[in-house]
């Protein structure tokens, strides 16, 4: 518990400028996007962010740059080009693109419970190795 002395003058009373009269702030990404809403942004769907990915894979190289330079697509679209240019970067971002455009799942591990007893687990172990 604190001291109440450490308290005293801290309080609404004294400063009535503290009080939070609307509550809670809206989250800032909920601000940004109501705010670009009303200036006629909307999001790019799935379908959407595929359908540029796939063109712009199949684009060639003055079309990609011609669209980098393009001030009316949107800017991730034209984000999406100037990565096909960097040469550091251009095969890691390939791959993560094709994984998104065409959903590679990642492989889920495959769980097996087998009651054994130890002997019988070294002797299991005894015959893998055999094997090898």
């Amino acid at each position: 518990m604190p001291n109440p002395e450490n308290l005293k003058g801290k309080g609404f009373e004294s400063r009535p400028g503290n009080i939070n009269r609307k509550g809670r702030p809206k989250s800032s990404w909920k601000n940004l996007y109501d705010a670009m809403s009303k200036e006629g942004n909307e999001p790019l769907t799935r379908k959407e962010y595929i359908k540029y990915f796939t063109m712009i894979a199949s684009m060639t190289e003055k079309q990609i740059r011609e669209m980098q330079s393009d001030k009316d697509l949107p800017y991730a679209v034209r984000f999406l080009a100037m990565e096909f240019e960097n040469k550091k970067t251009r095969s890691k971002m390939f791959m993560e693109y094709m994984d998104v455009a065409f959903k590679q799942d990642q492989q889920q591990p495959i769980h097996y419970s087998v009651d054994v007893t130890l002997e019988e687990a070294k002797k299991l172990a005894k015959e893998l190795e055999d094997e090898m």
